[in-house]
């Protein structure tokens, strides 16, 4: 396997690189289109909505235009519209609030399609947006990796594509989608955008980034800060074009815009929050301590560590569970077969995970640009899994969605590496090997899918 310097790469002709991402995204979106296909016929679940999920989304909606004052502050909430109109006329009203900034793409669509149900449309929109977070995903690999062969290069593009789809991270995403969904495409589409050089439209997609989810803004935020602070201390130079900064970025006139950019999301989502406390509302989401874990013994969804790490199986290892799978006891043997299965199933995907995560330090350590790019991302998701343990516990099914970039990554990385080593270097050898590799991990992936539970 030959390698070549990124700068090398990126003065391949450009009609070549251009030739090359279309062929990548057409093969993507013909994978995708399938794998759905696939999905719907054969999951249990399918690919509709949870009904909670709808619930919770019509709700948003009709408190959007019924108890518009929310929206003033940003906010809107998943609980009846009745119960929010009735709260609000009472001196502390206690509500659940969330971002209104997702739910307004359901208001212009609803203003320009006849008949417009979210159920239908609006999932519609949950699939394409799944779908070009991945797309995003394998064109920083396409462009960032040094990959030197044209054709290699578009099948581990491919290939890290079909591993973040088929992950269960993703399909739970389509019955249920969490603001990890739309956050991690905007901010992903900064980062391409700004490696373009289309540097000011790549600040405004960072900017809605923070405005979507301001917790995962913020960590990065203190990440880069973090970093330029510690280089400053040591008397270090800041070798942004290695690390973790996008270029152009890097440099020194753009890397406070960059900042600021999510800065002035985070600034805005706790200006709207102060704003609705003045007023009176009163936010019944959970404390900081108890999202931690550690504000009283009775908070019983917190289990240290271990339990915010079930991510890394793909499903609760509780779906096993006979009553989960439909049966009763361990009594017959069918029964015991579908346990012990079940658990091999979850446990090779904890399996898998962790290769990936290996994976994904090796690229690191290899100073590989895609992973350095990455870095602000990666340390913000290891924080808030080590730090909200409680609330990685209970939502993991959300929350775990930033994992599939380690994953895809990662687990490409490793199997490109095993089937290169095999083939010695031979890439009319080495594609061949890794069929096999990729094919069990797509499988494996669609078994754990299928045992995720009713509430997604």
């Amino acid at each position: 396997m030959t390698y070549k310097s990124a700068s090398a790469i990126l003065t391949q002709p450009p009609n070549n690189r251009q030739n090359g991402r279309i062929t990548v995204i057409l093969l993507a979106l013909i994978f995708a289109f399938l794998y759905y296909h696939f999905i719907v016929s054969h999951a249990p679940l399918g690919i509709k909505w949870r009904p909670f999920h709808e619930e919770r989304v019509l709700n948003a909606l009709q408190n959007i235009h019924k108890n518009n004052i929310l929206l003033r502050f940003g906010f809107t909430s998943w609980m009846p519209a009745h119960h929010v109109s009735y709260q609000l006329n009472t001196p502390a009203p206690d509500l659940y609030l969330v971002t209104a900034l997702p739910y307004l793409a359901h208001i212009l669509l609803q203003s320009i399609l006849t008949g417009y149900r979210p159920a239908l449309h609006g999932a519609i929109v949950d699939y394409c947006l799944i779908t070009y977070t991945g797309i995003l995903i394998t064109l920083l690999f396409y462009d960032k990796s040094n990959i030197t062969t044209m054709i290699e290069k578009i099948y581990w593009s491919v290939a890290v594509f079909t591993i973040y789809l088929t992950s269960p991270w993703a399909y739970r995403m389509s019955l249920s989608m969490w603001h990890e969904v739309p956050f991690l495409a905007f901010y992903l589409t900064s980062i391409m955008l700004i490696t373009w050089n289309k540097v000011r439209i790549g600040l405004i997609f960072s900017f809605l980034a923070a405005l979507i989810n301001w917790e995962w803004a913020f960590l990065i935020v203190i990440f880069v800060s973090a970093y330029l602070l510690i280089c400053r201390l040591l008397n270090k130079t800041y070798t942004f074009t290695t690390t973790i900064l996008p270029s152009p970025t890097n440099s020194g006139p753009m890397l406070l815009p960059y900042l600021a950019s999510l800065l002035m999301g985070v600034g805005i989502c706790w200006f709207q929050a102060l704003g609705a406390k003045l007023i009176g509302i009163n936010h019944v989401g959970g404390s900081f301590l108890y999202r931690v874990g550690v504000d009283k013994l009775e908070n019983i969804h917190h289990g240290g560590f271990l339990a915010a790490l079930q991510f890394l199986g793909g499903n609760r290892l509780s779906m096993c569970m006979p009553e989960q799978l439909g049966l009763e006891g361990l009594n017959s043997l069918n029964t015991k077969i579908a346990f012990f299965n079940c658990l091999s199933s979850i446990g090779g995907t904890f399996v898998l995970s962790s290769i990936s995560i290996i994976g994904f330090i090796l690229l690191s350590r290899r100073r590989d640009t895609l992973a350095r790019l990455l870095a602000p991302l990666t340390w913000s998701f290891l924080v808030y899994m080590c730090l909200f343990q409680q609330s990685f516990s209970v939502h993991l099914q959300g929350h775990s969605f930033v994992f599939t970039v380690i994953y895809s990554l990662g687990l490409a990385s490793v199997i490109r590496l095993v089937s290169s080593y095999v083939s010695r270097h031979q890439v009319a050898l080495s594609i061949p090997v890794s069929i096999p590799l990729i094919g069990a991990v797509i499988i494996t992936s669609i078994r754990v899918s299928y045992y995720t539970g009713y509430n997604g």
